[in-house]
């Protein structure tokens, strides 16, 4: 992951190496003489800084010059996403949406306090195996699946924005911002003697790739597995275990990510 800002996300705080490697790379380019996974780098540093019709020119130049990129794809496959995914917030009543569970039907409605009754969205049998989960900022609706979990949005159809596979999913979670998505699973062992194993990843949210993973045996972690967003304005995740609370950093052996 590129991070063109601090680590509060402070616009005083400018990576001045990504902005001549921007450079460098939009010369190349000009020259004729970068290739496609150097447009893929280019595409990535566009896209952080806002420029996403040009990230999007340069990322089909990627795949078209080498398409086993897969990176790339979904790269791509994130700024040609249509759907307006606030959509609900431009209500001419100011309504909030909620969403039900009963039975194998999945639905989400309006509230509507005035005419004191619900009105009706999206119903769909099915939808989840196990529970929904709203993002922090309402972008989203998530279901968990045996393989995985999802993510859904739109004005009214909540299409399906991205898939996060990790078998027998338990819990989900989503930074502060919804710019990653944490999964969680715990494994019973096959010796009755051994520990549980837990396995937790850290998704993009957006591209669906697994950013970092934790793996172990329970006794590792404090209480099973503890994973917690730092509290305040900031999005740290920290990952607490009986030897050490980690507040890492993306490059470092721990943890650190801006949501």
């Amino acid at each position: 992951m590129i991070e063109l800002e601090g680590p509060l996300g402070n616009s005083d705080a400018v990576n001045r190496e990504l902005v001549s490697l921007e450079r460098e790379l939009s010369t190349l380019r000009k020259n004729g003489t970068i290739d496609s996974f150097g447009l893929y780098l280019y595409g990535l540093v566009l896209k952080e800084k806002g420029s996403e019709n040009l990230a999007r020119t340069v990322l089909v130049e990627s795949v078209n010059s080498y398409p086993w990129n897969w990176n790339a794809w979904s790269e791509l496959q994130s700024l040609c996403t249509t759907e307006n995914l606030q959509h609900w917030l431009t209500d001419d009543k100011a309504r909030d949406q909620f969403v039900i569970r009963a039975g194998s039907d999945t639905e989400v409605l309006w509230n509507d306090a005035r005419h004191l009754k619900p009105e009706p969205i999206y119903k769909r049998s099915f939808w989840t195996e196990s529970f929904v989960q709203w993002s922090p900022l309402g972008t989203y609706l998530a279901t968990v699946h045996r393989q995985g979990a999802a993510v859904w949005g739109g004005a009214t159809s909540f299409n399906r924005f991205m898939r996060y596979a990790h078998p027998q999913v338990k819990l989900i979670d989503f930074s502060p911002g919804e710019r990653f998505l944490v999964t969680y699973s715990s494994h019973e062992p096959s010796n009755p003697r051994d520990t549980h194993r837990v396995v937790l990843n850290i998704f993009d949210l957006r591209t669906g790739k697994v950013m970092r993973d934790f793996k172990g045996s329970a006794d590792e972690f404090a209480i099973g597995a503890l994973i917690t967003w730092a509290g305040f304005q900031s999005s740290r995740l920290s990952k607490a275990n009986r030897q050490m609370l980690f507040i890492g950093h993306q490059l470092a052996a721990s943890l650190y990510w801006q949501g």
